[in-house]
């Protein structure tokens, strides 16, 4: 008979054959040991259940790692580079705010200057004075009626050349006066700085006898040949030009001046005006080169085309530029002879200038220029003669 077709009798009439079994245990035991295996079973259950869930855990966690972790990335990628970006561009607004703020300053600092310069170069209360550098030529062409010059002379730096300087006061005023400030001009200007050959010196100017008594202070001292050389030319420098015969000296303690290698001096002659050649003296002044009395214009033209590097002297016509030199009376005619394919034009004032310069040394009063390659240059009208001028490195005095 096959188990499916068992019907309720027989299952009884079965379970009535078997063995009757008893158990001694007692029945509380028997529930407390039961329950604990129950217990046990349904741990063991729950750590088979979790032992399955673990590594389906650990992989749904990966597997979000994996998405969140790029995005992460990218997003503090991106953060990074908007504060990189923000960054920069604060560092170029810093930049252009420091350049801005250093353009300030510098144009505040320069309207301090120009402020101080103002009233540097206001009036002064006592002597209502206005110093002004002709910063256009470096010689003065002519003079109005109601002005006149005194002539000051600064040293070079290695005492070598005499370098002068002009100041154009009003007619009406006292010569001696002005030439008495004429240390204050030259400091006012930057023209003096630590030494002064000629510091606390005073003069008194005698027009009718054509002299100058110079007094001069109780230390003063020359101590070398090369500072006595240098005394007799600021001298010179200052009061031939004026036309002047004499000059005395006078101090507190006695008469005369100690000149070092040349002894003791009362009186120095200025009877002369040397012959010249004009070069530029550290860009900005024209200096006079002293020549022999028998040097003609030809060697002095020459000569101005020659540096001398070591006294920071400069030619002042160019090597390409020559000249064929004539003379007739009080006008030197100079042939221009040279190639010149683009003309400097502050080159050639500046060349003109000394040569005009140089001619007045030589004793002409007009210089014509033939054949140069521009008939204008600067104020100066090549196709007429030109005047030689009234002074050299000139400085206006207004009242």
């Amino acid at each position: 008979m096959k188990h499916n077709e068992w019907n309720v009798e027989e299952i009884k009439e079965q379970l009535k054959r078997l063995p009757n079994i008893e158990d001694s245990r007692d029945k509380n035991i028997l529930y407390q040991r039961i329950s604990s295996d129950l217990k046990n079973g349904n741990d063991n259950h729950n750590r088979r259940k979790l032992n399955k869930l673990l590594p389906i855990l650990g992989s749904v966690v990966a597997i979000l790692l994996i998405g969140i972790i790029p995005l992460t990335l990218n997003n503090t990628s991106f953060t990074n580079s908007e504060q990189d970006s923000m960054y920069h561009t604060q560092s170029a607004e810093d930049s252009t705010l420091d350049k801005e703020s250093t353009a300030q300053e510098k144009n505040a600092q320069k309207f301090d200057t120009e402020e101080e310069q103002g009233e540097s170069s206001a009036p002064v209360p006592e002597e209502n004075i206005i110093l002004q550098m002709n910063h256009n030529q470096l010689i003065r062409n002519s003079l109005k009626e109601n002005e006149k010059i005194i002539y000051g002379a600064i040293s070079d730096e290695q005492f070598q050349y005499a370098i002068p300087v002009t100041f154009i006061i009003p007619k009406a005023e006292n010569l001696s006066e002005h030439y008495n400030k004429l240390e204050d001009y030259l400091s006012e200007e930057g023209l003096i700085t630590d030494y002064y050959m000629l510091e606390d010196v005073s003069y008194n100017i005698l027009t009718s006898n054509q002299e100058v008594e110079i007094n001069l202070p109780d230390n003063f001292s020359v101590n070398s040949s090369a500072q006595a050389y240098m005394f007799e030319k600021l001298i010179e420098a200052m009061f031939v030009p004026m036309g002047l015969k004499k000059a005395t000296f006078h101090s507190a303690n006695s008469e005369g001046v100690e000149l070092g290698p040349y002894g003791q001096l009362k009186e120095m002659s200025l009877d002369h005006e040397s012959k010249e050649s004009y070069k530029l003296y550290s860009d900005d002044f024209l200096v006079p080169i002293p020549h022999e009395e028998e040097s003609t214009v030809n060697d002095a033209i020459l000569e101005m085309k020659r540096s001398q590097e070591e006294f920071d002297i400069i030619q002042t016509i160019p090597n390409e530029i020559d000249f064929d030199i004539k003379s007739s009376g009080n006008e030197l005619e100079l042939i221009f002879d040279g190639d010149i394919k683009e003309p400097d034009n502050q080159q050639l004032i500046i060349m003109i200038e000394a040569i005009l310069m140089t001619a007045k040394s030589y004793g002409y009063n007009l210089v014509q220029f033939q054949n140069m390659p521009l008939d204008q240059v600067g104020s100066y009208n090549l196709s007429q003669p030109l005047k030689v001028p009234e002074a050299v490195n000139p400085y206006e005095i207004e009242q």
